[in-house]
């Protein structure tokens, strides 16, 4: 059992527990220079399994490869008796699913300016997994945590990238690492093999998240959740920008090769939106993109954002506003009752 003040390898000490997970416990630890650093340790069912273990261990070169603003940075991979401890970036800020949970409860929502460009840079971190040929395989609010930037203002960093990939090509008959049913892209739960383009339906969810405030798909149970990604089309909620709706339809398109060609596609069209622009075009309009809407091509800038709710994630300092901020103060408004919005525990 792991305990304050053990040692991991030779080089780092553990502090204290900071969450767990379905894969394992994260520790903030510090190395010899007193550098703060987070650990995770992987559960002992796994860290028994040899041939997890030897997965890990081929990957570390490629884990350790990927540097991002938009990543948590894996320094270390640590094996020492029945422990294996993955050494990342200690990133001090929540992940999304809390802020999207508490904003939600207050019928706040990400203003779409900002959703945007807070997007694109989550977009940036998959950019640099996949050109490391890793898919991720749960994108999810989750997996995204919030780092405090120059500002005060957040920037998020993906996170468990490489880890669902090592267990499910380790683990025969078993769906437990696949992703998270809310994040699942169609061809994931008909069993096909996951790509970069089933990391952009599970950004899209998460994107609709983001600014709608609830998940495209909410259904009482697991089974019914799967089901809906297979044979439902989202629902456009109200308020949504025409521009917005056209890169999340894109994104949500059952079909992975009538999803965008790329993360960084995605990224390019989401930093228009943040600047007020056409979005430009992210799949043939030959080719369906998922629902109806999504292959009308725009050929305008959108026409006003005042559609769009209370700002999300505001920055914790009161600086003062700067005209060359990224993300601009957006005024609080009165709570606002949304009439899509179902609730739904996380499947």
């Amino acid at each position: 059992m792991t305990e304050s003040g053990d040692r991991l390898g030779s080089h780092y000490t553990i502090d204290r527990p900071l969450g767990s997970g379905a894969m394992g416990e994260v520790w903030l630890a510090h190395d010899e220079s007193g550098k703060k650093v987070a650990v995770k340790l992987l559960h002992p069912h796994l860290t028994s399994d040899k041939a997890i273990v030897r997965r890990f261990i081929e990957e570390r070169e490629i884990l350790t490869s990927i540097h991002s603003p938009g990543v948590v940075e894996v320094f270390d991979m640590v094996m020492e008796g029945d422990k294996l401890g993955i050494v990342m970036e200690y990133v001090d800020g929540p992940n999304l699913s809390s802020e999207l949970k508490i904003h939600a409860e207050r019928h706040e929502f990400m203003q779409e300016r900002y959703a945007a460009r807070f997007a694109a840079e989550i977009c940036d971190g998959l950019t640099a997994v996949h050109a490391a040929r890793i898919c991720h395989r749960d994108v999810k609010p989750a997996n995204v945590l919030l780092s405090r930037g120059p500002h005060g203002d957040w920037h998020p960093k993906l996170t468990d990238f490489g880890i669902s990939k090592v267990l499910s090509s380790t683990l025969e008959g078993t769906t437990a690492f696949a992703g998270t049913p809310r994040y699942m892209a169609p061809e994931i739960i008909k069993g096909r093999t996951p790509c970069p383009a089933s990391d952009l339906y599970s950004f899209g969810v998460m994107l609709y998240e983001m600014v709608a405030g609830h998940a495209p798909f909410t259904a009482p149970n697991r089974e019914a959740v799967i089901l809906a990604h297979l044979e439902q089309d989202p629902r456009r909620p109200s308020g949504i920008s025409d521009a917005m709706w056209y890169v999340i339809s894109c994104c949500l398109a059952k079909e992975p090769t009538n999803r965008p060609s790329s993360a960084a596609a995605v990224a390019t069209a989401l930093r228009r939106i943040g600047d007020g622009m056409d979005p430009g075009v992210l799949v043939s309009p030959a080719t369906p993109a998922g629902p109806a809407e999504a292959t009308v091509r725009l050929t305008a800038p959108p026409q006003g954002w005042t559609s769009a709710p209370t700002r999300l994630l505001p920055p914790a300092a009161s600086p003062a506003a700067s005209p060359t901020s990224q993300y601009p103060s957006v005024p609080a408004r009165a709570a606002l009752p949304d009439p899509t919005r179902r609730d739904a525990a996380e499947a």
